[in-house]
Parts: structure tokens; C-alpha cells; sequence
């Protein structure tokens, strides 16, 4: 096993080992809220809209149809965000 000369062994598993000169320890995957998560989903969603938003003004007619699709899959509230932006 690597390790074994170190005075310690690990087998493959879920949990992450890092292994340094110096330092020696676990890595834990550890479980997040419903919150959480929910709120990195917010933040990404805005994220992707404002980058949409900026690339607005070079779209032709076929990439605006295309961009409305996917905000049509990304938000309930999509047809608002469509008619302000003008894509439709």
C-alpha cells in the first residue's frame, strides 16, 4: 500500500487523502444544506444572465431564438425576461 513506510495505509475510497512531505490529512466530502445549494444555484443562474446580457447586442436573429430556448430551461420566469430583453 502507498504509505506503509509512513507508519499509515489507505484504501480507496469516497473520502480523499492528501498526501504532502509535510502534512498529512483527510479531506471529508461534507454534506451541505438545501439552502446552500439553492443559493449557488441563484448565484450561477444570475451569473449566466448577465453574461447573456452582455453578448445581447452582437446576437443575430438565430442565436437570439437559441438564448431564449435556453433561458426558457434555465428559469420559470423566462418569457418576462425574454420580453424585456427584446428577444422575441
Amino acid at each position: 500500500m502507498i504509505g506503509e513506510k509512513m507508519g499509515f495505509t489507505y484504501h480507496l475510497s469516497p473520502i480523499t487523502y492528501h498526501l504532502s512531505p509535510i502534512t498529512y490529512h483527510l479531506s471529508i466530502p461534507m454534506p451541505t444544506s438545501e439552502r446552500k445549494k439553492e443559493l449557488r444555484r441563484r448565484r450561477k443562474r444570475r451569473e449566466k444572465f448577465t453574461h447573456i446580457k452582455a453578448k445581447l447586442d452582437k446576437m443575430d436573429g438565430p442565436t437570439k431564438e437559441k438564448v431564449a430556448a435556453q433561458l426558457r430551461k434555465m428559469t420559470i420566469g423566462a418569457e418576462e425576461v425574454i420580453q424585456a430583453w427584446g428577444l422575441e
